[in-house]
């Protein structure tokens, strides 16, 4: 039986710009540690919000601004589509990391060998300038996809 959910192996090309793009983000990422939390706290505080109202750490938030000194209010894919805008074509996120404890996911058991420890997960994030308003079709395309997937009406399923 064939495994459809193998990976296809990468192009050398791919795998060279793969590469690259990680070297850039551990860079990145060293520079962002390098500096002194008070500097990180002192020059970024405050300066990038999200568009649910999220605060971000001073880590993070050094990470945003070194990746695009003018973004000022970012949000995740799925973020802005609740908030009525998209994300327009070709735009390059931004990334952040986030700590999730083991066992972050609901019902499942924490566990105790590995108390404490966590993964940090890689967000990607766009600012509200790689963003426009959605067209009337567009947003009602997410709403009826958004009400079929919670199984709210069987009435939009058959439109």
């Amino acid at each position: 039986m064939a495994n459809f959910y193998k990976r296809k192996p990468m192009s050398e090309a791919k795998a060279a710009e793969v590469a690259e793009k990680k070297e850039k983000l551990r860079k990145l990422s060293k520079m962002v540690s390098d500096m002194p939390e008070s500097e990180r706290l002192e020059r970024f505080r405050g300066n990038v919000l999200g568009c649910a109202g999220t605060v971000f750490s001073a880590f993070n938030t050094c990470f945003l601004i070194a990746q695009n000194p003018k973004c000022t209010l970012v949000g995740g894919f799925d973020q802005w589509k609740k908030q009525k805008r998209q994300v327009k074509k070709g735009e390059t996120a931004m990334a952040i990391w986030i700590p999730a404890p083991f066992g972050s996911k609901e019902g499942e058991a924490i566990d105790s060998e590995n108390k404490g420890m966590r993964f940090i997960l890689k967000n990607c994030m766009f600012d509200i300038s790689q963003t426009e308003e959605m067209t009337e079709a567009a947003t009602e395309h997410y709403m009826t996809r958004k009400a079929l997937a919670s199984g709210e009406s069987t009435a939009l399923a058959r439109v």
